[in-house]
């Protein structure tokens, strides 16, 4: 039996969270296996969507690729993305050539682009997840992930309901008809609250027993910044993900038996949000290999 979408959206935000706060008190590694699951799914949809427009992308190397990010994401930061997509690339312009592929621009396009789009997402949660602060054990990338996926995923709670409460004014009537201008700012506006509200709760114990580290190098107007990119960069990634699904013909990207659709449609905004994250991270100097 399905759930309505919001429901949906709540109950995945709880588990995905859980996960990592179980990975928090524990050596297990249950947040990386959810994640590989979740970007074979992915890509899965992703390639599929690419069919339906008439492009035959290398599904397989496509698959690849995405593997290739995650892993690097967990092990080594995203620092070989470049020579991933370099060696991506030729891959796919070789199985290309080898397999006489017509319309070789869409081909290896879409396959490229949906090996990014999926692969650079997931790897960058990975990354932050595997950060180990500067002493190598408190695991503070943790705590961003546990800040990133409500954050991120309120805006599209917030924007269906203040949408369709009091949606007037429509934004992208080509793209998503549904999207109005008070829906998309009471998306931002939900962002704020959610990430002030995590901040908040990392600011009450900071200093407990737990010694929960995040505000150390958090500060309240980092955490409004992050929230309001989320909020923004977030809808950005629900657009993206609409463009290609109206461009593919198809309504949702995949079935998840939630009333949410597919793994796209659940992870789009966090796929936008994941990477800006990221760069926070390394260009304040937290990463391992930061300035």
């Amino acid at each position: 039996m399905q759930i309505g979408r919001n429901s949906s959206s709540v109950l995945f935000v709880g588990l995905i969270t859980a996960c990592v706060a179980f990975d928090l008190f524990t050596r297990l590694h249950v947040f990386p296996l959810v994640i590989f699951l979740a970007a074979t799914a992915a890509i899965h949809e992703a390639t599929r969507m690419a069919h339906r427009t008439g492009a035959c992308p290398w599904r397989l190397g496509a698959w690849a690729l995405v593997m290739f990010f995650v892993l690097d994401g967990w092990h080594a930061a995203l620092t070989h993305a470049d020579i991933i997509l370099m060696v991506g690339l030729i891959g796919l312009f070789v199985h290309a050539i080898t397999h006489s592929v017509r319309s070789a621009f869409a081909s290896v396009g879409s396959a490229l682009l949906c090996a990014l789009w999926v692969g650079a997402g997931f790897g960058s949660l990975l990354a932050l997840w595997s950060w180990n602060g500067v002493d190598g054990v408190s695991r503070e990338g943790r705590y961003l992930i546990v800040f990133l996926l409500p954050t991120a995923m309120a805006q599209d709670v917030f924007a269906m309901w203040v949408g369709s409460a009091l949606g007037r004014r429509r934004i992208t009537p080509y793209i998503s008809p549904n999207k109005s201008l008070e829906g998309s700012i009471g998306g931002v506006a939900g962002s704020l609250l959610m990430g002030l509200l995590i901040w908040g709760i990392f600011e009450r114990f900071e200093h407990s027993v737990q010694g929960l580290p995040l505000s150390g190098f958090m500060a309240w107007h980092d955490a409004v910044a992050l929230s309001l990119l989320f909020g923004t960069v977030g809808q950005l990634g629900d657009l993206a993900e609409s463009l290609l699904k109206r461009e593919a013909g198809v309504k949702d990207s995949g079935t998840t038996y939630t009333g949410h659709g597919g793994v796209l449609d659940l992870f789009d905004s966090v796929l936008f949000c994941a990477p800006v994250m990221y760069l926070w991270a390394f260009a304040r100097g937290l990463w391992m290999f930061g300035p």
